[in-house]
């Protein structure tokens, strides 16, 4: 996985008030669960909104007075009118201790199906998955080559290896839907002594 390192600054303050202050100074508050004891701090906005830029999934190296923490984002909360990060959640994770992530996928190739025609359809962006540190991969990528017309691929069609895929097993991941312009050659296909 790409690393993204950001500084933060240890809050000893919690609450609305400390909350608003903070965003007023061009930082976001936020806190980092699965070390013990929550830390609670703040990291500038224009950094968070660089890795929040990306479609990657980051382990993320967090200095905090000197000591680093190792941890992966787990929510975000925007504001609801305009849109700005108002608060961010990390897990710290460690080596050769397997949490769960949300990677992005990747999608390989050209789909038969499209190719005649039809229409690709993304379900999913994203799968949830378990592994650790060393075994897990920057995405999944899906092969979508040999998918064709009004066909499917799922989730529990694909497999990757060192990590364990969260996601509903029976979730659509990507389809190929067919016009409605070939859906009546389909048909006549579908049953003999038409044309």
């Amino acid at each position: 996985m790409k690393t993204f390192e950001i500084s933060g600054q240890v809050r000893d303050q919690v609450g609305a008030t400390q909350a608003k202050a903070t965003r007023h100074n061009g930082m976001v508050p936020a806190v980092m669960y699965g070390e013990g004891e929550n830390l609670h701090f703040d990291v500038p906005t224009l950094v968070l909104e660089k890795l929040l830029s990306s479609s990657d999934t980051h382990l993320i190296k967090v200095d905090l007075q000197g000591k680093t923490h190792t941890a992966v984002l787990r929510e975000v909360q925007y504001h609801t009118v305009s849109d700005e990060i108002i608060h961010i959640d990390l897990y710290a994770v460690k080596e050769n201790k397997p949490f769960e992530v949300s990677l992005p996928i990747l999608f390989q190739g050209t789909s038969k199906g499209v190719l005649a025609g039809g229409t690709l359809v993304k379900k999913l962006r994203s799968l949830k998955v378990v592994g650790t540190i060393e075994t897990l991969p920057e995405r999944v990528t899906v092969d979508i080559s040999n998918l064709e017309l009004g066909k499917t691929i799922k989730v529990k069609d694909i497999s990757v290896e060192g990590i364990t895929i969260r996601t509903a097993s029976s979730a659509a991941i990507v389809t190929i839907d067919i016009p409605r312009s070939l859906r009546g050659d389909k048909a006549a296909e579908a049953t003999p002594g038409k044309k």
